[in-house]
């Protein structure tokens, strides 16, 4: 992974000035990279101490290239925090190096406060200059760790990267300064916390909340399913069949029940008037988007067998463009057996998108994503141009890629709040683009082809969104209904 990639590059110039700090300071002891003291758990960035199970520094190296992965990063470094403090043999210094700081300010803040020292490398002098060439050249370097290191201390001799010279030497002078810091307020609190007695963990239990309330949000209410997995016999049959199709209910001699472990786990922990509140989200536009197409799995060989009758049609831009409009306008109608009365879900845009996954090598192959890219490369391209007019009968107005990405987000599917347009320009560019792409594959056999589309459409609309939902928090929302009912805001 390029963040991956790129993490080690910058763990690899933290080693080269740690080297020549410890040349001035060899006192100090060895380093040691990513070697886990016996006593912990986590495994340090860096150490320094005369053995690996013996540090009297430890060093968390961070890079964040985007704030909302910050949280799950900042919780790590807290948990090496405490184990330095509290599990080894004598408590280290923990001092914080980081790189790329699209990091929130608050826990910028909260580290700052927390760690022996925290060195915001973007915040100084020369910090901004040393990330430049990181950025342009981190993808030239070996992959391996150590590889990386030789080639560093190489290519600081050479005078086209005294960036990068300049920028080591920096940090070695930020890195003096970093470990002649000292927290007496923080020593005498982690000397109170390592004279505590240590009190037994409970035993670990698997837990399905989040996972069994999701999937109960397949079923139209709350109560249509007893604590033991009983649907109600007033259930609708397309329900019954998409619970079966996702392998989540079954016939039994007791009636037809619910058979998946995670919802099964949720009937039986929370009360009913907790499912209520969870199931409230069922509401939301993009849940009911979602079950829409996980209660239509029955109608996939319909549908690719729409795609088939229109195939020469369907692989040009304006037939394409030509369909598409006709599903947006009432995508039941195309195909009643395709998504509910109602729905707004453009079945026809998904199924494309999900055939031209399928049928390259891998599935993370293609999205919505990868097409913008592709409309950006093609705006200067002249018969792409030609095509689009030729589609539009009339001048294009070309529309930037962000514009119609918040636009393709809201047409083909229910639709944010803010209610972006996606007008036929931007629709007649993506219909395109995407002929280009179903016209290159071979067209699906109905009868062969839909068990895999149904396993792709439940990875993509089940697993990757409906589970994933980030506006679908049940423990925090169980948590603050418990506070409500106990008096507390």
């Amino acid at each position: 992974m390029a963040g991956e990639r790129k993490g080690i590059t910058y763990e690899a110039i933290v080693k080269v000035a740690l080297e020549d700090y410890l040349k001035k300071n060899p006192r100090l002891g060895r380093i040691f990279w990513n070697e886990k003291p016996e006593l912990m758990t986590i495994e340090p960035d860096f150490t320094i101490g005369k053995d690996k199970n013996n540090p009297n520094f430890v060093i968390l190296v961070t890079h964040s290239g985007a704030k909302t992965k910050t949280n799950m990063k900042f919780w790590r470094n807290i948990g090496e925090l405490v184990e330095t403090k509290v599990r080894l043999p004598s408590p280290a210094r923990v001092f914080s190096i980081v790189f790329d700081a699209a990091m929130y300010k608050d826990l910028k803040v909260l580290q700052g406060e927390a760690f022996d020292g925290q060195l915001i490398v973007s915040d100084t002098r020369t910090g901004p200059v040393l990330l430049q060439w990181v950025s342009k050249f981190h993808k030239t370097l070996p992959k391996e760790a150590n590889e990386k290191v030789d080639l560093i201390k190489k290519l600081r001799k050479d005078p086209i990267h005294i960036n990068l010279d300049n920028g080591i030497k920096a940090l070695v002078l930020d890195l003096e300064s970093l470990f002649k810091k000292k927290r007496p307020e923080l020593d005498s609190l982690w000397s109170t916390e390592r004279a505590r007695k240590v009190g037994k963990a409970p035993s670990s239990q698997n837990t399905y909340l989040r996972r069994g309330a999701g999937k109960l949000l397949i079923l139209d209410k709350h109560d249509q399913v007893d604590a033991t997995g009983k649907l109600d016999s007033k259930v609708p049959i397309d329900l019954k069949l998409a619970l079966q199709e996702l392998g989540l209910a079954k016939n039994t001699l007791d009636g037809f029940k619910l058979i998946d472990s995670e919802m099964l786990w949720v009937l039986k922990h929370l009360p009913i008037t907790e499912r209520k509140l969870l199931h409230s989200a069922h509401s939301s536009p993009k849940v009911k988007e979602w079950v829409e197409a996980l209660r239509a799995l029955g109608g996939i060989q319909d549908q690719l067998s729409y795609l088939c009758d229109n195939w020469k049609t369907l692989t040009t831009g304006t037939g394409l463009f030509t369909h598409l409009k006709k599903c947006h306008a009432d995508p039941h109608a195309l195909c009643p057996s395709a998504v509910l009365k109602g729905s707004k879900r453009v079945w026809l845009f998904h199924l494309i998108i999900e055939w031209i996954k399928i049928s390259k090598e891998t599935r993370t192959s293609y999205g919505i994503t990868t097409l913008l890219s592709e409309l950006k490369e093609r705006q200067s391209d002249i018969e792409h141009q030609k095509r689009v007019q030729a589609t539009l009968g009339r001048k294009v107005v070309w529309q930037s890629e962000q514009t119609i990405r918040l636009g393709i987000q809201d047409w083909q599917s229910a639709g944010s709040v803010q209610k972006f347009p996606l007008i036929d320009d931007g629709l007649a560019r993506i219909a395109d683009v995407m002929a280009i792409h179903l016209a290159a594959r071979i067209k699906p056999v109905p009868s062969k082809d839909d068990a895999e589309v149904r396993k792709a459409i439940i990875q993509t609309v089940l697993e990757a969104k409906l589970l994933t939902y980030i506006n679908f928090q049940p423990l925090p929302q169980l948590i603050a209904a418990g506070l409500q009912r106990a008096g507390l805001k």
